[in-house]
């Protein structure tokens, strides 16, 4: 029974035969050098991406917030009306009573 096993006469369809000898890690990287290339090109190309997409996305926050830092800054002056004064509520007390004087003068 074990005498046949070697012979190779009794062996099934299949079933892969295995090496008689251990395999190299050269010849791996010789038998499967294509794939390997693809495989780091492809990894490669996913960082370079990767890293133009962080880069883009930096640049438009920073971009954002200095519009929107820009736009702040304008606020107390559409308010206040380029015054150095910047108490919003107390000028608009007063630029109302100023209209109503000009509104009763007028009418």
């Amino acid at each position: 029974m074990g005498a046949g096993l070697g012979a190779g006469g009794d062996r099934r369809p299949g079933v892969p035969e295995l090496p008689s000898r251990p395999v190299s890690g050269e010849e791996n990287r010789f038998r499967y050098r294509e794939n390997l290339i693809k495989t780091g090109a492809l990894a490669a190309a996913v960082l370079v991406l990767m890293f133009a997409s962080v880069l883009i996305q930096s640049f438009l926050q920073q971009r954002r917030l200095s519009n929107w830092t820009a736009d702040c800054r304008c606020v107390p002056r559409d308010v206040s009306g380029g015054s150095k004064d910047h108490r919003p509520y107390q000028q608009m007390q007063i630029r109302l009573q100023e209209i109503k004087k000009s509104a009763g003068a007028a009418g």
